[in-house]
């Protein structure tokens, strides 16, 4: 599957998702080496993101610096040191998206609603079954992030989170944009 496809179909598992979390997804070719303690460096966004129709976002100059910050610094504390594009034994960029979800649940009284679900397993939105207001909105972030071969030309790892944008990290992203970060590269080689 194409690489612009294979997001847009993770983006659109996200319609599924009804945890509070984000989901977190992580693509690793094993064929591609990334040593302990390698230097890195930046590499110019490419084509391999979302599409403009899947939400693709460039992101203001201080949400580009949040990100690149939580970024070098998640690296710089898992030992890989930031260099220039001459020296690095690999490239890293990132990708950010951004679209409002709708979600429209049956019209009260529709036995389709009820079935034999427990209404506890329901968490912090309550039972469907009880909701008068049937259809729901909200703001859904993608956040990728790329690490490619010395070469440029092979994505050797890369991590995925997408969830729902809280009016907090509307508020202060700081926080949103460093826990992001931080579960995607919890998982870095």
């Amino acid at each position: 599957m194409p690489p612009a496809l294979r997001l847009a179909a993770l983006a659109a598992l996200a319609l599924a998702a009804t945890a509070c979390e984000p989901t977190v997804i992580i693509e690793r070719d094993e064929t591609v080496r990334i040593a302990s303690g390698a230097r890195w460096a930046w590499s110019a966004p490419d084509a391999d993101g979302p599409s403009p129709e899947q939400g693709e976002v460039v992101p203001s100059p201080g949400v580009h610096d949040l990100l690149s910050d939580a970024i070098a610094q998640g690296l710089e504390a898992r030992g890989f040191r930031l260099t220039t594009p001459d020296s690095a034994e690999f490239f890293v960029h990132f990708h950010l998206a951004r679209r409002d979800i709708v979600d429209t649940m049956p019209p009260l009284g529709d036995p389709r609603a009820v079935g034999d679900r427990d209404p506890q397993a329901w968490g912090r939105y309550g039972d469907p079954e009880q909701m008068r207001e049937r259809t729901m909105t909200w703001q859904e972030g993608l956040l990728v992030v790329d690490a490619l071969s010395a070469d440029g030309r092979h994505v050797a790892w890369r991590g995925i989170i997408y969830g729902e944008v809280k009016p907090e990290a509307e508020r202060d992203p700081t926080s949103a944009i460093r826990g992001a970060v931080e579960r995607l590269l919890a998982q870095f080689p």
